[in-house]
């Protein structure tokens, strides 16, 4: 998991390093491809990685996976979206899977708060 997001960090890096302008566009773009390839394998992979993965989670992780896979069909092969339409749309997903695996790990790493409730009676 830890190299996957090294990787994927290096991959959003680079999609800001490209500028997308006429001598670098096609890098820019493919760059930002690789993003959605990545965050989709993670997501696959999130099953075998993450002990105590709950339900909900692999199916939002599912859900946001098939919509980052219907972008990319929509982008590279219909033509269907813009860049700035398939690069918006496509980091606000991807964005809110990792701000969701952030969450789910440091829920698995912090133990459950157990709450007491202590009740004074006065003499």
């Amino acid at each position: 998991m830890r190299v996957m997001l090294t990787v994927l960090g290096l991959d959003l890096g680079a999609v800001g390093y490209f500028p997308n302008n006429a001598s670098s566009h096609l890098l820019h773009t493919r760059v930002a491809g690789y993003l959605v390839f990545i965050i989709i394998a993670l997501i696959i992979s999130v099953k075998w990685l993450l002990p105590n993965v709950t339900r909900d989670f692999l199916v939002m992780s599912y859900v946001i996976g098939g919509m980052l896979v219907g972008l990319e069909v929509a982008f590279e092969v219909v033509h269907y979206l813009s860049l700035t339409a398939f690069e918006m749309s496509a980091f606000l997903l991807a964005f809110t899977w990792l701000i969701r695996l952030i969450n789910h790990l440091e829920r698995l790493l912090v133990p459950e708060k157990k709450v007491m409730t202590v009740t004074l009676e006065s003499f």
